[in-house]
């Protein structure tokens, strides 16, 4: 999965389905236009300050965007997960504006119900063709997840610990079983992720990479 593809893919669309957090801790999505601008792996969209989903944001950043296309013989999909931000800067308002939002935006560009949502995106999922492939923004964009993520799978193949070692190790020589991978960690986790031990942060840090 490359940077280029996923750009490329998400410019056709022309709907985003977009997930917020609320009080409760409950998932709320909405239908969304598609991001006005795209700036490395931030991507740009606007909505009304009052509405329910820039109010959500405002007290839990965490965020997901998901695109997809359903053609005659094939479906497609990309989800990204990251934060969002609430942003009411008047340069980037100014610059993603565009002839006919006062349509939803009374007064203008200065409408105080005008904001930008800047989405920043982590790691993401892609579908298709009945296959599925999770990926890192920052390992498409140089290698630095995959980087992170490789450190952290040779020190759990140097613990001496079976549970983790050998699908580490597994990992390491290319035979990528991620689903037994994820168990595994998930398991050490439970059984010894407050355990005191310098491996006690990776578990959850290696299940946000992988």
């Amino acid at each position: 999965m490359t940077r280029e593809h996923i750009i490329e893919f998400i410019q056709k669309q022309k709907t985003a389905f977009v997930a917020s957090v609320d009080e409760d801790g409950f998932p709320n999505i909405k239908a969304m236009f598609t991001p006005r601008k795209i700036d490395g792996n931030c991507f740009y969209f606007t909505t009304n300050t009052s509405s329910m989903r820039a109010q959500q944001f405002m007290k839990n950043s965490k965020a997901s965007v998901y695109f997809y296309n359903r053609g005659r013989f094939k479906y497609e999909g990309i989800m990204l997960t990251g934060t969002m931000e609430v942003l009411q800067d008047d340069d980037i308002k100014q610059e993603i504006w565009r002839t006919g939002d006062t349509m939803y935006y009374k007064q203008g560009v200065t409408d105080p119900d005008y904001c930008v949502l800047k989405f920043t995106a982590i790691k993401g999922r892609h579908y298709c063709d009945l296959k599925t492939e999770s990926f890192c923004i920052e390992e498409t964009e140089g290698g630095r997840c995959m980087e992170e993520l490789t450190t952290i799978m040779e020190k759990f193949a140097a613990s001496g610990w079976d549970l983790i070692a050998v699908p580490a190790q597994q990992w390491l020589d290319g035979k990528d079983d991620r689903d037994g991978l994820t168990a595994a960690i998930r398991q050490a986790d439970e059984e010894c992720g407050s355990c005191g031990c310098d491996l006690d942060p990776l578990y959850k840090r290696a299940l946000e990479l992988i």
